[in-house]
């Protein structure tokens, strides 16, 4: 309603004609002013809409990205799942053989020598100084002297062991040895190639050893692959009987073992030895050496220990 409405004709003939302009203009503003609220209101409804459009939009591509992301780990776990993952191969090393005792030195042995050492001096300062009586004395005396033979024979055993052991490579490692150089007479045919080969299994076998194992048929043949590329030698064929086996050569104390089997002028004859039987069991009959190692006196054993 204009302002125009709220007078009556009488009282609108009653003002001037002035009065009635400025009632006229300001009722014209007044609507001017209203007509421009509602496209105020209109705009800024649009411009809240595309806001909250591309909140939603953003908020539908956060979901998105989740969804994918959460699918790939999923992906990925049922993958490793299936599919676990491999641990590098490592080298198969052979195991050296053991004796029939197959025994080892304990981690604590000397810890153990030591602490039975100290309680014997303990025990003999406890009567010294009238603590005990002898026969408390003598009794734990006895208990402790059991204890040190105990230990003594520990050491023994493993030091017995470990010669067999040791005797059992250097005889595995001869046959091998001979079989392959009756295969392969070219690989030693000149003492160039001889030292040249000797070097090359040393410097292969090494490792071998290191990590507790027992050299072989894969590391020879390496060796010779070697020898060959580097002396261009090609592959002689043996003749006769493939199967046949030399007989082993005499044992020779090395590690990493070498040629083994090449005649030279280090191998060690013992044949007249004092203790020249029990090599020739340790090489012939390692159960029998080792039974008969057993049956001699500590200090027949310790002497052929230190000479071994």
């Amino acid at each position: 309603m204009s302002i125009r409405d709220q007078y009556t004709d009488e009282q609108w003939n009653e003002l001037t004609e002035e009065e009635q302009e400025g009632i006229l203009s300001n009722d014209e503003d007044g609507e001017e002013e209203e007509q421009e609220e509602p496209k105020i209101d209109e705009a800024a409804a649009q411009a809240k809409a595309q806001e909250d459009a591309a909140a939603q939009a953003a908020a539908d591509k956060q979901k998105t990205d989740d969804a994918a992301a959460e699918q790939a780990e999923a992906d990925a776990a049922a993958k490793a799942k299936a599919e676990p993952e491999l641990e590098p191969e490592k080298p198969v090393v052979a195991p050296r053989p053991r004796g029939v005792l197959n025994d080892t030195l304990p981690e604590d042995y000397s810890q153990r020598v030591e602490a039975n050492n100290t309680a014997m001096d303990e025990l003999a300062q406890k009567y010294e100084d009238g603590d005990i009586s002898f026969a408390e004395y003598n009794k734990g005396m006895r208990k402790l002297t059991d204890e040190a033979m105990d230990l003594r024979e520990v050491k023994m055993r493993a030091e017995i062991s470990e010669v067999s052991s040791t005797n059992s490579v250097q005889q595995h490692w001869d046959g091998l040895m001979g079989s392959f150089l009756t295969a392969h007479p070219e690989a030693i045919s000149t003492p160039v190639r001889q030292n040249a080969f000797d070097h090359i299994l040393r410097e292969i076998t090494a490792p071998v050893m290191a990590a507790g194992g027992m050299p072989g048929q894969a590391e020879i043949d390496k060796a010779y692959a070697r020898l060959a590329e580097e002396f261009g030698i090609q592959a002689k064929q043996p003749d006769g009987d493939k199967g046949a086996q030399p007989p082993a050569a005499k044992k020779e104390n090395k590690v990493p073992p070498t040629l083994g089997a090449v005649p030279a002028a280090a191998h060690t004859d013992v044949d007249d030895g004092k203790w020249a039987h029990l090599d020739r069991l340790a090489e012939q009959d390692p159960i029998k050496f080792e039974e008969t190692l057993m049956k001699l006196s500590e200090a027949e054993r310790n002497e052929y220990m230190q000479s071994a």
